[in-house]
């Protein structure tokens, strides 16, 4: 035994030598920066835009020099209602911040030892004190005799041997409890509480999503004797009857794996809503940049080049999905290192999955997309409607009001390719603004991989579009600002 104690106790601590004191993910780090940014004062937006500026969705008539908004006093109020929110997942207990300090990555070896330190700090944390600790009822059912106990509490005490072993000879610290995962902050812990609090109900996902599919079919019957040029523009559920088409043309192949995708986020994430959608927005995100590498390697060989501009709308939408990852994350929905594990991996098989559906046909590659894109929609609109009024109640984080209520929305335009640019502008006032706005982002996603599937016409970019029809800010050369008094 003590043959195999030292050469681990010696790997152990050339790792454990320069301890972290905490694990959150990369992003986490932007948020921590945004809040330095809003932290005690009013997150200011602009509201001032021009009229050549705006283009006004169909069916609404904008007076020439007119942009209609709420009063000036109205704003005010607002704004100075409007604060980042502050949950406490950041860098701040971290003594070595690594690669992550750098403007340039470092290099793979440097990152990947970096990385395994913190990694194992965090695997340590959490059989000891975190989700894998007996008393979080993980992997464990009330009174240690669940599945797991057994194996956990041996590699507990290996644990804390070999710790006993590395501070009397080699003189480590002792592990700590994170500080991130045990605040003292009296706002931030009654922050994390209400967010304990809500809730998701799975059966009720499931009702909703099956009572839109029946709408659908028969929006699909009502109408199936129509010239497709001839359908309504409103069917009732915010999207076209194209759209609806394309959703039950998936093939099996297509739809079991979605279906077990749902079941299996069911299973693990039950009474987890945050950790859900962290682990679904670091999956969702996968099948575009996928698109994005095959587009190209298409490009490079000269096979295919006429739909490039769907290149920009894709790389869009991963950015849009990037930010919806961003902000479940400063709400901890990455704290378990299990959960980490299990999504990060579980994006990498992805991206080779959808690489090679890909290959075989791009239709189903972005038909699978919409119809995990409908999953998410029906995900978030029954969590908004469970939690209305708590939601309302918790501030949005800093990362959710730089991204939706910042100056540069030029690649939030450029996803949503059912609508004209700068025709959709979320306002975000609490936690309750920024799911409705993720809820609304989602079904923005089911419209583009829709109309990605379309062989019609190729994908035209949004601000593309609006750059040719003189809409956009950058179609007319700026013009002087009139002295104030001059006449």
């Amino acid at each position: 035994m003590k043959a195999l104690i030292l050469p681990i106790s010696l790997l152990l601590a050339v790792f454990a030598s320069q301890p972290l004191s905490a694990f959150v993910s990369p992003p986490s780090l932007l948020s921590h920066r945004l809040l330095q940014k809003h932290r005690g004062a009013p997150f200011l937006r602009q509201t001032t835009l021009s009229s050549s500026a705006v283009s006004a969705p169909p069916g609404v008539k904008q007076q020439e020099g007119v942009v209609e908004a709420a009063s000036d006093h109205e704003d005010l109020q607002r704004e100075e209602s409007r604060k980042a929110g502050h949950y406490g997942y950041t860098y701040d207990d971290m003594k070595d911040m690594g690669p992550l300090e750098m403007a340039v990555p470092a290099n793979g070896w440097r990152i990947g030892v970096w990385n395994f330190q913190r990694e194992w700090l965090a695997i340590r944390r959490a059989i000891r004190y975190g989700d894998m600790a007996p008393e979080s009822g993980w992997a464990n059912a009330p009174g240690g005799d669940g599945p797991f106990a057994g194996l956990l509490n041996v590699l507990r005490q290996w644990d804390k041997n070999i710790e006993d072993v590395l501070a009397t000879s080699f003189n480590v610290p002792r592990l700590t409890p994170s500080k991130v995962q045990h605040p003292t902050d009296e706002e931030t812990i009654r922050l994390r509480q209400e967010l304990s609090r809500l809730s998701l109900d799975d059966d009720g996902v499931i009702r909703r999503e099956e009572e839109r599919v029946e709408k659908m079919k028969f929006l699909l019957e009502k109408y199936k004797d129509m010239d497709t040029s001839k359908y309504p523009a409103d069917t009732g559920l915010e999207i076209d009857l194209q759209t609806i088409q394309t959703y039950f043309n998936a093939p099996l192949l297509i739809k079991v794996p979605y279906l077990f995708l749902c079941w299996l986020l069911d299973r693990l994430y039950a009474g987890r809503p945050i950790q859900r959608f962290w682990t679904l927005e670091t999956v969702a995100r996968i099948p575009y940049m996928s698109y994005i590498s095959m587009l190209h390697l298409y490009e490079t060989l000269g096979w295919w080049r006429v739909g490039v501009e769907v290149r920009r709308v894709h790389f869009a939408e991963e950015w849009n999905e990037m930010h919806h990852l961003f902000i479940m994350e400063s709400l901890g929905g990455d704290q378990a290192w299990f959960d980490r594990f299990l999504a990060r991996h579980a994006a990498i098989v992805y991206y080779w999955v959808v690489i090679f559906l890909f290959l075989i046909s791009p239709t189903w590659a972005y038909n699978f997309s919409e119809l995990v894109e409908w999953h998410a929609t029906d995900t978030y609109a029954e969590f908004v409607e469970q939690n209305k009024d708590r939601l309302k109640r918790l501030p949005a984080p800093a990362v959710a009001l730089e991204y939706y209520n910042g100056g540069d929305l030029y690649l939030f335009d450029e996803f949503q390719s059912s609508r004209p640019a700068e025709s959709r502008r979320p306002n975000i006032d609490n936690l309750y603004d920024v799911f409705v706005t993720i809820r609304d982002d989602e079904l923005e996603h089911v419209k583009t991989m829709s109309a990605c599937q379309r062989l019609e016409s190729a994908m035209k970019s949004p601000n593309a579009a609006a750059a040719a029809a003189g809409l956009a800010p950058w179609a007319e050369p700026d013009k002087e600002e009139e002295p104030a008094g001059a006449k």
